[in-house]
């Protein structure tokens, strides 16, 4: 996918199933939304990743393509930026974060050929 802005996300498995990623799948988008208005992004997922596939589902993306991606069967899943309702106040992009400082403390960094860790707290 050329010139569209891509989303992907990785949590340590002792924090899947409670919500995270699709609190911080939210947080990314509505802030998108925000920052640079309704625009299409896409994301890239494992058809047997079922979990992320809901998540992705959640924040409004829908599968658009079917493909293969080293060889394994891979969603293309789009989500086209929601355009604000003219009578809602404009919002603060970060309002609906309830849970800021724990969502840090799960994040993963990750490097392309390198192993995942977790961010240490400060």
């Amino acid at each position: 996918m050329r010139d569209v802005p891509e989303l992907g996300w990785s949590l340590a498995s002792r924090f899947h199933g409670k919500g995270f990623a699709t609190e911080a799948v939210r947080a990314a988008v509505a802030w998108g939304d925000v920052r640079f208005g309704p625009m299409r992004t896409v994301c890239l997922i494992d058809a047997d990743n079922l979990a992320s596939i809901r998540v992705a589902q959640k924040c409004g993306y829908e599968v658009f393509e079917q493909t293969s991606f080293h060889e394994r069967r891979t969603l293309f899943l789009e989500r086209r930026g929601v355009q604000p309702d003219p009578s809602e106040p404009a919002s603060n992009p970060d309002d609906h974060l309830t849970r800021p400082a724990q969502c840090f403390d799960v994040v993963e960094q990750c490097n392309i050929g390198t192993e995942c860790r977790e961010v240490p707290k400060e």
